[in-house]
């Protein structure tokens, strides 16, 4: 079992146990009490390649878990009612202090939050920093950040930012 629904084991609105269907394309709970249903639907979160005029990729090392220390892009989970590329600006301004510009969209792409954590679906952009932007990271989102040529990019710690990367990298092949 895969989803994170098997973890579930009463219902968040009258606390009767909770009845896990997990086809393979079809998860979800319900509740024979009170009529609940919950799909395991992707959580959506940017990934946001902010590239330089030398063609190379801002990375960051992550401060949290998970994979705190590893390498990631910047971005994040959307809030209600927020749009993507607003998430990716607001992101970008939380982790590194500063705005972005010519904000693309590149592709959306599958992942996990974790080993065995939630699904997600991260909706990738590329983007430049802002004219004059200094990058002001906070720690604690970020220990530190590098400029890395693309044919150089170490391990990143999710599978949203590495698909995105081998993606943003095939398009200019």
């Amino acid at each position: 079992m895969s989803s994170a629904l098997a973890d579930w084991k009463g219902c968040p609105r009258c606390g009767q146990p909770l009845a896990l269907h997990d086809a393979t394309d079809d998860v979800h709970v319900t509740c024979a009490a009170c009529g609940f249903l919950h799909y395991d639907n992707p959580a959506p979160a940017t990934v946001v390649l902010i590239l330089d005029d030398q063609d190379r990729l801002l990375l960051i090392r992550r401060a949290v878990n998970p994979y705190a220390g590893e390498w990631d892009t910047p971005g994040g989970f959307l809030t209600p009612g927020e749009s993507a590329e607003d998430c990716a600006r607001r992101e970008v301004r939380e982790e590194l202090g500063c705005d972005i510009v010519d904000l693309v969209p590149l592709g959306t792409f599958p992942s996990r939050y974790g080993d065995g954590g939630r699904w997600t679906i991260g909706i990738a952009f590329t983007a430049k920093l802002a004219a004059g932007a200094t990058i002001a990271l906070d720690p604690e989102e970020s220990l530190e950040h590098a400029w890395t040529a693309l044919d150089a990019i170490p391990h990143l710690a999710f599978p949203d930012g590495r698909d995105a990367v081998a993606a943003l990298i095939a398009a200019r092949d």
